[in-house]
This record gives structure tokens, sequence and C-alpha cells, in this order.
């Protein structure tokens, strides 16, 4: 694999080759290409699977369940019989509970209901189920009294899937020295597949705690959100099985069922200088050669750096960082137990390249982010997934720049992030990053998700200022601790903090401006064209990629700042010395003293393309010619791609973009 990386206009083409960092071990996966910490769902049913109603709630989970993957027990193989006893609230009287399920054997007649405190049995009737809701629905004889809570449990027979990378499944790799193949199971929940596992209230804002108990063969360990406080516990288990238990006595914080995770495995571990409960495991062949140290000591940096950052603590006791062989997503923020493809986690000095490296810092940076951006506060729902995806793409470069900063990563946002997410909205069927749909999962292409949520944080940096951004993230985390958000929510703190620090325009609040970005598909081209010396007119329009469609016009707000050939370069270049509205098509604005040239958006932090009448242009290429370094690395990268992709849209000739080759 090859990845060029453009750093800037007129500079130099890198071009890196991906060497493997793991040859002597047979993986036994097919790689998706994809940039690396991106989550792809592809759920054959989800746009078919509702919300659950709320009139019965969980708190708390106790799970018992035992992954049973060695071929040897043939009659139960790749099997996982468990128990769940949920205790859950009645918000409203019902004589019904409707929890999702799905590839699960229920035993409908261990099924029991009772009160959480007098243990008052409720006599269960019968169970539904509804295989294309993923639900299942416990009838019950008597009414459930409102206030109250009860205890549901349930035994069940999962399976440890061997045609899926979902739910409980099974991975494998082959050991070099033997020849034989060796199972691991492993767990992926995000989006919604925690039902597939065990029976539960499968959705991000029904958060609850979770003691989890996990039974396994003496061949393996397991490995689990928290640390484990008994193991090898031979009670309870068929003797026939030789399986002993790992109990997880220690309650999880509430959190969302997507984020419960589980290894079961033969993997050992190396840990990192500075942070013993910082561990990364996988196949010993795999951690021969140090391979696992590296993304240790860069996961322990990390957890330093973010605790300080949002000024919260990470209030887990460990971090676990396992390579999965079989995995289909990059990497998964489990809370506590992160899992990750081995190319995106192990690096090998002298085999692996530069490119392994950052993939693996960045990639580390990402999930890390999510233990308080997405696991600390979750999103209500699916429609604000860019609240997680968006928010930590964004501090994965935060984190590399803190804490890894050889890898120039700044200027790599403006390829990995800016313009990919540029490219992808510019599409006449890009979707808003927030999806008006509070009822199904619906799923947004990672590009607006990831990419693009990404971009639109880092305009808000800009015109926020990065001191103001974190303060408002920080007020984010600390009032919404352990709950759930909408993205109104980060709006309403942003606006405050903005107010506080006088950074933010009186008559506009956050969510008047990004509501523009967030809850409508693309984002403006904005046009500026010299009418006298000192007076300019700039304009917006929707930029669309393909000169042939007619897309949506929409109107942004639009924050515009601005350098001329007698600005300095600092960060004042960052802050808006105007704003086009959203209800404003064209404005005019005098910039004295008379300017050489002007360059809208230094360093690229808007979401948004820039064309300059052909006077402006000339300018601006001789300043290039003359002295290139008067213009901002991303900003020379953001020309050549803004000139380029207007002319592919019809924006402009083809022969505009060539002062800029």
């Amino acid at each position: 694999m090859k990845l060029q990386i453009l750093i800037g206009l007129l500079s130099v083409c890198i071009t890196f080759s991906t060497v493997v960092a793991y040859p002597q071990l047979q993986i036994q996966s097919d790689p998706v290409p994809f940039f690396p910490h991106l989550k792809k769902f592809s759920h054959k049913n989800f746009e078919i699977t509702n919300r659950l109603t709320t009139s019965v709630t969980p708190s708390h989970y106790k799970i018992r369940i035992t992954p049973i993957i060695e071929p040897e027990n043939e009659e139960v193989h790749l099997s996982a019989p468990g128990r769940v006893i949920i205790t859950v609230k009645c918000n409203s009287v019902t004589k019904s509970i409707t929890l999702h399920s799905y590839d699960i054997e229920v035993d409908e007649d261990a099924l029991s209901v009772k009160h959480a405190i007098a243990g008052t049995i409720i006599p269960v009737k019968g169970l539904d189920k509804n295989p294309d809701q993923q639900t299942i629905t416990i009838q019950l004889d008597m009414d459930l009294t409102s206030d109250e809570e009860y205890l549901v449990e349930i035994h069940f027979v999962a399976r440890v899937a061997d045609d899926r990378l979902n739910g409980l499944y099974l991975s494998k790799y082959i050991d070099p020295t033997t020849s034989n193949i060796n199972y691991h199971a492993a767990t992926q929940f995000e989006a919604i597949d925690a039902r597939k596992a065990f029976p539960c209230f499968d959705e991000p804002a029904l958060k609850a705690t979770f003691q989890i108990t996990i039974g396994r063969s003496l061949a393996f360990h397991s490995l689990s959100n928290m640390n484990i406080d008994e193991d090898g516990v031979e009670d309870g288990l068929p003797p026939r099985f030789g399986y002993v238990w790992d109990i997880y006595h220690t309650t999880t914080h509430r959190m969302s069922t997507y984020l419960v995770a589980l290894v079961v495995s033969d993997f050992t571990f190396v840990t990192s200088d500075s942070k013993t409960n910082v561990k990364v495991w996988g196949p010993e062949q795999l951690l021969e050669q140090d391979s696992g140290k590296f993304a240790a000591d860069t996961s322990a940096k990390m957890l330093t750096f973010f605790d300080s950052y949002f000024g919260l603590s990470y209030d887990f006791p460990k971090m676990d960082q396992v390579a999965v062989s079989d995995f289909h997503y990059g990497a998964m923020e489990n809370w506590g137990l992160n899992l990750y493809r081995p190319k995106f986690l192990l690096y090998t000095e002298g085999v692996s390249t530069q490119l392994n490296k950052w993939q693996i810092s960045s990639v580390i940076a990402h999930e890390i982010a999510h233990q308080w951006i997405g696991n600390v506060v979750t999103m209500e729902w699916w429609s604000d997934l860019w609240l997680n995806e968006g928010l930590a793409n964004y501090l994965q470069f935060v984190g590399t720049a803190a804490v890894t900063n050889e890898y120039e990563p700044w200027d790599r946002f403006g390829i990995d992030c800016s313009q990919s997410g540029l490219e992808y909205d510019g599409r006449a069927d890009a979707v808003p990053v927030h999806v008006d749909n509070e009822t199904h999962f619906v799923q947004v292409p990672f590009a607006g998700t990831y990419q693009k949520g990404s971009g639109i944080i880092r305009m808000m940096e800009g015109f926020l200022t990065e001191p103001t951004l974190t303060k408002g993230l920080k007020k984010y985390l600390k009032n919404l601790e352990y709950k759930n958000a909408i993205q109104d929510n980060l709006f309403d703190y942003l606006t405050q903090v903005g107010y506080e620090d006088d950074n933010l325009p009186r008559n506009l609040t956050i969510k008047q401006i990004m509501d523009t970005w967030t809850l409508q598909a693309g984002f403006p081209l904005i046009r500026v064209s010299r009418i006298t010396d000192t007076v300019f007119y700039i304009s917006q329009e929707r930029f669309s990629n393909d000169a042939n469609e007619n897309p949506d016009a929409y109107t942004w707000h639009v924050p515009i700042p601005y350098i001329t050939n007698t600005s300095p370069l600092d960060e004042t270049a960052l802050i808006p010395k105007f704003w086009i509205s959203d209800d404003t098509l064209l404005i005019s604005e005098k910039i004295t003293p008379k300017p050489e040239w002007i360059l809208l958006n230094p360093y690229a932090y808007g979401f948004y393309r820039v064309l300059y009448d052909s006077d402006l242009t000339t300018a601006l290429k001789k300043q290039l010619d003359t002295d290139h370094l008067k213009v901002p690395t991303l900003s020379r990268g953001q020309l050549l791609d803004d000139y380029f992709k207007s002319a592919f849209g019809g924006k402009n000739t083809f022969q505009s973009k060539l002062p800029w080759i």
C-alpha cells in the first residue's frame, strides 16, 4: 500500500511504502482498505430496527458467559451459554418488558422477573420474539409498578460466530512454530451487536453498570472492561468442559452496551514503562521483537496527556489494548479494553515503516480520546454519531501533536480530513453529519461522520481559538459525565465559553452557526473579486463536484479570516475579520491599506473552498513565486485542491488552475 502526502503547493511529495510489521505470523483475515480508525457499520437490518420504549430501563447487568471455542468440545463448539440478570426500573405501569436479542436462543422456561427488594415473583406469561426488530418481549401476568426496580433473569445460548466479525465471534491465527491454528474469541458490539452476545437494552442512551463473569478453558485467559478480581474459579461449571470462571466483581461506570467487551485467548502482553496498568496483548509471536512496546508507551503518554487536556482523570483501573487477528475495523474504543487490527497496534523497529508508526500513533490517539469523548459522554442516538467520531478524529491530531510531534500532524490534517471531507461533501448524494432520524439506526458515510465532522470542529477551533474550544469541551464532559448528549448540548457550552472569552459575536450562537453545517449537506464555495483598490465582493454558493449536478441550494454562516501581504503569520490570522450570514449571498468588504493580494481561510481551518478573480489569482501566484513562505503550507495545498476540484465541478476553467502547477 502506498500513501502519498501532498504537504502543500510547490512542496515535495513524499511516498511511503508500507512494510508489514509482523511477517512471521499468518493472520486469517482479509483486510478492508480504509483510513485506519474508521468504523464501517454494515448491518443487514439496521434500517428497520426501531427504538425501544422507555417504560422499563436498565441500571445494572450481571453477566455470566462461557464462549466455547475449542474444536474438541464438538457438541457445544462455538456456543456461548450464559445468564444475564438485569436490574430495571419501571418508569410507567406495564405488563411487558421489551429488550434486544438477536441470533440467541433464550430458555423460555428459565425466564424470571422479581421485585428487586421484596423479592416478589412476577409471573411470566410468555415470550414474544420479533426477529425483524431484533427484540424479545417478556409478557407478564401482572403489572410492574412505576418507580420500582425489578430483576430480570434470562438464561440463553449465544453463538461464537465464525461467519461474521461482530457480536461475539471466533478469530484465529496460525502459530508458525507448530503450524497449528490457534483460536480466540473477541467482541465487536458497536453499533447494534451487543444483542448478539447477550439479551440487553442495546441503545446508547440506555446506559447501565456491568459486572461480568467469563467461563474459559484452562488453556486460555480472559479480558474484559475491568480487572479480574478472581481467576480460575471452578465452582458451577460442568467438569467435562475443563473450564473455570474469571470473575470481574468490580462494577463498571455507567456506559452504553456497545462499549462492553471481552476477549478469551492465549495471548501474552507487554507493559508500558510509565504505567503498569497499560498493556498491549497479542499472540506471543507478534510480541517477540518488542512489537507492542511502542504502542504501550504511546498509550500511556496519551492517557496522561488527555487527563490534563480534559481536566478529568481516566477513571478505569487499566487500559488493555489487544491485537485481534480477525477484526473488521481499524480499532474499537471499548472502555478499558481497546481492540485493534495488528497493523494498527504493533510496531517493530527496523521492520515497520514511518508510515506504520504514524498510523499506530494516530489510531491510538483516536481510541484513547474516545475514553472521554464517546465513553464518558455518549451521543444519545446514532443520529449524532459525529459527536463521538468527529471529535475523536479531531482530537487524534491534538494528541499526536502533543505526544509524538514528529509527523507534522496538523499538516496531515489538511489531507487526511479537510480535503477528503470536502471531496465527499461536494457530492450531490452527500448527507448531513447529523441525521434527522430519532427512531431508526441510520448510517452516515464515514467521510461525513469522521472527516467532515473533524473538519468543522477544526473550523470552530479557528474562530473560537483553541483555548476556548478546549474550555468548552471540558464543560461538556464535566456537566454531562456518564450521561448522553445531543449536538445542541455541545453547542450550548461552546456558546457560553465563546461569550466568556469574547471570541464569539454576541449576535450569534454556536447553534445558529453550526446548524448550517450539521443539519444540511454540502459546504460553500466562496468567491472573491476586487471591485476597487480597497473594496472586495465576497459571495457564497453551494459547491458541487460535478458540473452536471444541481444539488439543493443552501447557505451557511461562514467565518472569514484573511491575510494580505502586510499581515503577520500568527494566531491572529485565524480570527474572522467578518462573517457571511446564512441569509446573505454576497457582501462587500473594504480592506485598507490597499493590499497587493488577499488570501482567505489562511491555514485552511474553514471547511469551504475559495476561488479568486483572475487579477487576485495572478497576484497570489506572484507572491508564491517571490516568497512562498508568506503563504502558509496548508493554504498552498488548499489553493491547489480548490482550483483543481472547482475546475472538475465546472466552477472555473481548467486553464485557471494552470498557474498553480
